[in-house]
């Protein structure tokens, strides 16, 4: 009974923008350990509004980085 530019659909995605790459170019010594840090893994979420028809797209809504990230 809707027409196809009144469905919206809404969802979220998370984006890691900091992360270094797994793979380096390291040769260690045998039997010696590479001393490292942790990854840093900067989050932000972002949201994204699309009507099915595809002509109602929303300008992209950044929500930010939480401490403790959560689903909505």
């Amino acid at each position: 009974q809707f027409s196809s530019q009144d469905i919206y659909n809404a969802d979220e995605s998370g984006l890691v923008f900091n992360k270094q790459p797994n793979s380096f170019n390291v040769q260690l010594a045998p039997n010696k350990a590479l001393k490292g840090r942790k990854d840093q893994k900067t989050c932000i979420t972002i949201f994204h509004i699309v009507n099915q028809s595809s002509t109602d797209k929303r300008k992209l809504w950044v929500i930010g980085r939480a401490r403790t990230p959560k689903a909505f």
